[in-house]
């Protein structure tokens, strides 16, 4: 069968039908666009039971390598659109995730400020890490410092309703494991 040469509309993007060509040779067009890895006329041929000759030939009068370019740039910009959007998706899954922690953070810091807490050096240095990690998390800058003072440049205090009642070292029990969470929610997203 001899295919005449397709002219391609310009009302439609150049992978689907076009005028004059019939379902069938639109069909073996699509299975040539999506064969995976390296498209093969003699493959195709085989799967559709018909001579390479044949397909060689509508192939050729169709403008399949060029019309297959196009989708394939069409594919690959669909693509990178999906990335995109997931990819703000997740800016914004983040950005949500360290202002929770924020916070959080900032609700414990209030708490020890407002009750006169005084953190024992070791908890104050591991508060300060914290602080650190979640406003990297936000920010996305691998190389920034935050610090931590209380008024005139004393010890931080927080407030957290979760500790009202308990013995002071009840509180700071509760608080390290408040911080140890938040620690490995952190690590954890420094590792995804």
């Amino acid at each position: 069968m001899a295919y005449r040469r397709l002219i391609l509309a310009s009302d439609r993007p150049a992978w689907h039908r076009q005028p004059g060509e019939s379902a069938e040779a639109h069909r073996r067009f699509m299975a040539y666009c999506d064969m995976p890895g390296r498209r093969s006329v003699a493959k195709l041929a085989e799967n559709f039971g018909i001579t390479s000759r044949a397909i060689e030939q509508q192939a050729e009068a169709h403008q399949w390598r060029d019309r297959a370019a196009a989708y394939d740039a069409h594919e690959a910009e669909q693509r990178r659109d999906a990335v995109r959007r997931q990819s703000h998706r997740l800016a914004v899954a983040q950005i949500e995730t360290a202002l929770g922690m924020t916070q959080a953070v900032a609700r414990a810091v209030r708490y020890v400020l407002d009750n006169n807490i005084v953190l024992d050096t070791p908890d104050a240095a591991r508060w300060l890490d914290i602080a650190a990690k979640v406003a990297k998390v936000a920010q996305e800058q691998p190389d920034i410092t935050v610090g931590l003072a209380g008024p005139q440049g004393g010890a931080v205090e927080v407030s957290i309703p979760e500790l009202e009642g308990l013995t002071p070292d009840a509180q700071r029990q509760r608080i390290n494991e408040m911080v140890a969470s938040v620690s490995r929610l952190a690590d954890y997203r420094g590792a995804a």
